[in-house]
């Protein structure tokens, strides 16, 4: 492969890579918010107080679990700029770990049965000081829904608020790096880095025949 054709496959590469799909996900780092409410799972084991994830910058943290009428509550550091979405979560052998996606109201695995397609939860972001983001989801919600996206790099508390009643909802959602933009003028380039390897290539094919 001559250096043109490599340098468009890469370019090629760059774009294939920043366009690629955030609904189906195997984070780096997965937290269980309630064990209880997975396949395979032990006892139920809510979240008590804030569980802290640490500095994930760099990485994809996932984070399942359920909510009824409680508050869940996360706390994390992203150095860079980063997107929460809904996703379906994999484990590290791409399997789904529950049977749950984006934010389910159907009774997706063991440990949340009696969920309700109705279920309605207020997510919201804040670092402590002047960035409150908020948003308000009544499930089911499809994996690879933003429910934010391009925060500002900090430390962050992220809570999920259930409304009142008895039925909930399943979640997963994916934290992870928001993508490098692909420049607008890098599928000319791709084009015109193809061009030349083929005239590049004719060039060569010309001369060993003379």
């Amino acid at each position: 492969m001559n250096f043109f054709a490599v340098s468009a496959f890469a370019v090629w590469s760059v774009i294939a890579g920043t366009s690629a799909s955030a609904a189906t996900v195997t984070p780096d780092v997965l937290t269980i918010e309630s064990n209880g409410n997975r396949a395979n799972g032990a006892a139920l084991a809510d979240v008590k107080g804030i569980e802290e994830l640490g500095d994930i910058t760099g990485l994809t943290a996932g984070i399942a679990g359920r909510i009824v009428n409680a508050v869940d509550t996360f706390s994390f550091t992203y150095n860079t700029s980063f997107n929460v979405d809904f996703a379906n979560l994999l484990d590290t052998a791409g399997v789904d770990i529950d049977g749950c996606e984006g934010f389910d109201g159907s009774d997706c695995s063991v440990g949340s049965r009696n969920n309700e397609p109705g279920r309605t939860a207020i997510f919201s972001l804040s670092n402590g000081v002047d960035h409150v983001l908020s948003a308000v989801f009544s499930s089911t919600i499809a994996a690879g829904t933003s429910i934010f996206s391009n925060v500002a790099a900090g430390t962050y508390t992220f809570t999920i608020d259930g409304t009142t009643g008895k039925a909930g909802s399943a979640y997963d959602i994916a934290i992870s790096a928001t993508p490098v933009p692909v420049p607008a003028g890098a599928p000319l380039l791709l084009s015109a880095l193809g061009v030349a390897g083929l005239v590049r290539r004719r060039k060569q094919k010309c001369s060993s025949v003379s």
